[in-house]
């Protein structure tokens, strides 16, 4: 074989180590969750995954780079899952799912809401674990800036904002949800997060500039005589909240003046000429002045 027995030795401890530091890491979640981070200790850790504290120093410097490790894996974890539910869909297929998988309080984690909320009040006092959870944080928002750009991408749109914003927040809507459900379950449904999201990625933006000019031109030109027209599973024309309201905004751009007087004196439509003012009815003209006589004239003397 083209491999020695000194590689499989170093290869073999490596994943020892690595399955070490997994066993701590899991273990630290669950004591983290019971305790508390400032109530656990890396003593509690340690027998929890049942090793000695000397294990747990050795793959980490102290109890913050343990819950750093923590964060770590909480957002690789929540960043593959967030890849499987979006590949191959629309963004607005993975935000129904997203609406539906949070629909009360199933999208809600209360002992990682409650371990994050007290790390964070931690990370406020101690520079050395803000600007490590600083950098955690950069990092899932990078992961949801990428997902965002390449979703506008594929449907040939322009984001409402550059897309690290964007991932701010939906972020900040996410954790302040969470702390509010936390607080007022039974007030604050985690379903309008998605709602949320929706709104900041901006009603209609996820459509492709090809179905909107096929929809604009499908309304002006009207139904023609046998033409075939879209409906859903039970006759009726498909129609989301988002699709509804750009219909609805296109119908009352295409409805004639004085279709409804209830809503008002309608626009004038755009481009349309402007009538002609009638002239300003000008001053009379003032009458010639009568010629003064003038004197006689004086006889030539011969």
């Amino acid at each position: 074989m083209w491999y020695t027995p000194a590689m499989t030795t170093r290869q073999t401890r490596a994943e020892s180590r690595e399955r070490t530091r997994q066993r701590l890491i899991a273990a630290a979640a669950r004591v983290f969750a019971a305790k508390g981070y400032h109530g656990a200790t890396v003593d509690d850790v340690a027998e929890a995954a049942g090793y000695t504290k000397g294990a747990v120093y050795a793959n980490f410097a102290s109890k913050t780079d343990l819950m750093i490790a923590l964060i770590q894996d909480r957002v690789r974890r929540q960043s593959e899952l967030a890849a499987a539910a979006f590949a191959g869909v629309s963004l607005e297929a993975g935000l129904r799912a997203m609406d539906a998988a949070s629909a009360g309080r199933s999208g809600l984690d209360p002992d990682w809401m409650l371990l994050m909320g007290e790390f964070m009040v931690h990370a406020m006092r101690d520079e050395r674990a803000r600007v490590a959870l600083a950098e955690e944080y950069e990092q899932a928002r990078s992961l949801s800036a990428g997902m965002i750009a390449a979703k506008f991408l594929e449907v040939g749109a322009v984001p409402p904002l550059p897309a690290r914003d964007l991932a701010i927040l939906i972020e900040a809507v996410a954790v302040g949800l969470g702390f509010q459900a936390l607080i007022d379950p039974a007030g604050v449904p985690m379903g309008l997060q998605a709602v949320a999201v929706e709104r900041l990625l901006g009603s209609g933006a996820l459509e492709s500039p090809r179905t909107r000019r096929a929809a604009t031109a499908s309304r002006a030109a009207g139904p023609s005589e046998g033409a075939d027209v879209a409906v859903g599973p039970g006759g009726e024309p498909p129609a989301t909240g988002r699709t509804t309201a750009v219909a609805s905004a296109a119908a009352s751009a295409d409805a004639p003046a004085g279709a409804s007087e209830a809503s008002g004196p309608s626009a004038p439509a755009v481009g349309a000429a402007k009538p002609e003012r009638p002239p300003k009815p000008g001053r009379p003209p003032k009458p010639e002045r009568p010629a003064k006589p003038g004197r006689p004239k004086k006889p030539k003397r011969a």
